[in-house]
C-alpha cells in the first residue's frame, strides 16, 4: 500500500519540475491553490496528469482534476482515491 507522505513527495516533485522550482520549495505550499497562487498554467496540467499517471499506474480524467482539484493537498487527496480504487 502506498503511504499518502510518499504520494506528496512524489507529487511535489513532479510539481517542482514542472515549475522550475527548488527542491522543497513547495513543501510548505501544499494548501495553495496551484494556478492561482503558484502560477501554474493549464498548459502545464497535462504533463502533471501524465506524470502521475505514469508514477502511479492509476487513470485521471483531466475534466474531474481541473474541476475538483486546485490545491496540492487536493491533488494528493485524488491519487489516494484512485489508488484505494
Amino acid at each position: 500500500m502506498v503511504m499518502k507522505e510518499d504520494v506528496t513527495k512524489t507529487y511535489l516533485g513532479i510539481l517542482e519540475k514542472i515549475l522550475e522550482v527548488k527542491e522543497g520549495e513547495l513543501a510548505s505550499k501544499l494548501d495553495e491553490r496551484m494556478i492561482e497562487d503558484l502560477g501554474m498554467t493549464s498548459m502545464q496540467i497535462f504533463p502533471l496528469i501524465g506524470e502521475l499517471v505514469d508514477q502511479f499506474d492509476i487513470d485521471i480524467d483531466y475534466a474531474e482534476f481541473l474541476n475538483n482539484v486546485h490545491t496540492i493537498n487536493e491533488g494528493v487527496d485524488l491519487v489516494m482515491k484512485q489508488l484505494d480504487n
